[in-house]
């Protein structure tokens, strides 16, 4: 069975959609920086600007996220003039997923694209409304600034288009872009996506002078969800912050450039990675590691600096935020929430559950492994929907071979192996107590302890796979999918 032919379904997805409504006003309270008042999070008069910024491969190694072996002072000064999601999710840990999850505002098994564009994997509806149609209706002028990996193109309405930056990791020239797209735009509010490619593989050490100081092996140490500590791949993640580092060098020069435009006092800027680390267990998967990524979001004067929140939130909520920004009312297809009432301070939070998947990441076999994922404050449930037909997951992405090395005898019966040995073959289920493993290392789906639980959330998850028209909750699909990649390879 051939997947990109499922027809997209329109649908209404009960407590999932956000009514819109009246925001609140906030209360009058000074800004630790300035002594003016904070003005109502959606006054639509003069409608803002719209930066959106994604960085490739961005985990949360970032010194506001409590990283001690970088310290990345730019891109922290814009989680403080405003709020930082520490639970910010993707929908998917694979670039064009991701992507198309943020300009439409629907999961990848919804709009279609649920592989990288670049291995023929499409938005099954080619008049699925997104982030730059949508404000080139009211009256935005559209650019965007490297990768848009979102297929096909022709449905994204740019103004202003410069793929010369696409894997480029020159930052003044990324700068440059910037400036000239903004000052083609003075006359009409804009909105522009800018997409940098650092910290994305192959994980160079230093590019046009930056960073200024690279890190060596010295300097770091083995990931969390990683445990391998063999020099090899110490050097793989000490280039990674190198490249991080170049990353938030090239923020500073955008932000002092853009305050030079006298543009970010009415701009919502919004920060977020695209998918976990390129590094096994980081990405291409469904674990904390590859989902829960850098979501920032700034506003001056309109959000309250230096705030962070808890709330379980994801990109599918940018576009939903930015139609609610903007005043207007959330079309009942969208399956992402406003962030408003955390922006506003009326809400704490917009859902209790919060979901993910993986489908594909390059169409081939050893590629697909479907995955649904369910997680609350303190839970989380992968549904591992390929378990009992496919013998082997993902276990290498982007050259890194971790899981190789953990597979030495140095490793045995250590948690590195486990972990790595679950990843190969995963079970149906696993079952994660966040609060006390935030690194998914002990799967508790056979705990009687915890049966009641798990069988709960299996069923949220089960029925919200249902509300979205999930094509992978039928066995049959899954077993024709597997079928069909079996006869092209």
């Amino acid at each position: 069975m051939n997947f990109l032919a499922f027809p997209f379904f329109a649908f209404f997805i009960p407590g999932v959609t956000l009514a819109c409504t009246p925001v609140k006003t906030l209360p009058e309270q000074g800004l630790k920086e300035e002594n003016e008042a904070v003005v109502t999070v959606n006054e639509a008069i003069p409608p803002p600007n719209i930066l959106l910024i994604t960085a490739d491969d961005l985990g949360k190694n970032l010194s506001c996220y409590g990283d001690e072996v970088i310290q990345t002072p730019n891109i922290d000064g814009l989680a403080q003039n405003g709020l930082i999601f520490n639970n910010g999710y993707v929908t998917q840990s694979s670039s064009s997923p991701s992507r198309s999850s943020i300009l439409t505002g629907l999961y990848p098994h919804a709009n279609g694209h649920i592989g990288l564009a670049n291995h023929g994997f499409k938005i099954n509806d080619e008049k699925l409304d997104n982030i730059p149609a949508y404000l080139n209706k009211k009256g935005y002028r559209n650019g965007i600034i490297g990768k848009l990996h979102v297929s096909p193109a022709s449905i994204f309405p740019f103004d202003y288009s410069r793929q010369d930056v696409h894997e480029t990791r020159d930052m003044e020239l990324v700068v440059d872009r910037v400036e000239e797209f903004i000052s083609l735009s003075s006359e009409k509010p804009f909105f522009l996506y800018l997409n940098y490619f650092d910290p994305h593989a192959p994980l160079l050490q230093k590019v046009n002078n930056r960073p200024e100081k690279v890190f060596e092996v010295s300097d770091v140490k083995p990931f969390d969800y990683q445990g391998v500590d063999d020099v090899k791949q110490l050097q793989r993640i000490a280039d990674y912050y190198s490249c991080v580092k170049r990353l938030d060098e090239g923020i500073g020069l955008l932000l002092k450039k853009i305050k030079e435009l006298d543009v970010l006092k009415n701009t919502v800027v919004i920060f977020v990675g695209d998918n976990g680390a390129p590094f096994t267990r980081g990405k291409g998967a469904c674990y904390e590691s590859s989902v829960n990524v850098p979501f920032l979001i700034s506003w001056p004067q309109k959000i309250k600096v230096n705030s962070k929140s808890d709330a379980l939130v994801s990109t599918v909520d940018i576009f939903p935020t930015i139609i609610d920004i903007l005043g207007n009312n959330i079309p009942e297809n969208i399956q992402g929430r406003s962030l408003l009432p955390i922006l506003n301070e009326t809400s704490e939070s917009i859902r209790d559950n919060l979901f993910t998947e993986f489908n594909y990441h390059g169409k081939m076999l050893d590629h697909f492994f479907p995955r649904r994922t369910i997680r609350n404050k303190q839970y989380k449930l992968i549904l591992n929907l390929a378990a009992n037909y496919i013998p082997n997951g993902l276990t290498g992405v982007d050259g890194d071979t971790s899981f190789n090395m953990s597979q030495q005898s140095k490793y045995n019966d250590t948690w590195v192996q486990k972990v790595y040995n679950r990843l190969k073959s995963p079970p149906e289920i696993e079952f994660f107590d966040l609060i006390n493993d935030p690194f998914e290392k002990n799967n508790l789906s056979e705990k009687t302890e915890y049966k009641e639980i798990i069988a709960e959330m299996k069923k949220q998850l089960e029925d919200w796979m249902t509300a979205t028209n999930d094509p992978y909750n039928s066995e049959e699909v899954i077993l024709n999918e597997i079928e069909s990649l079996k006869e092209n390879q």
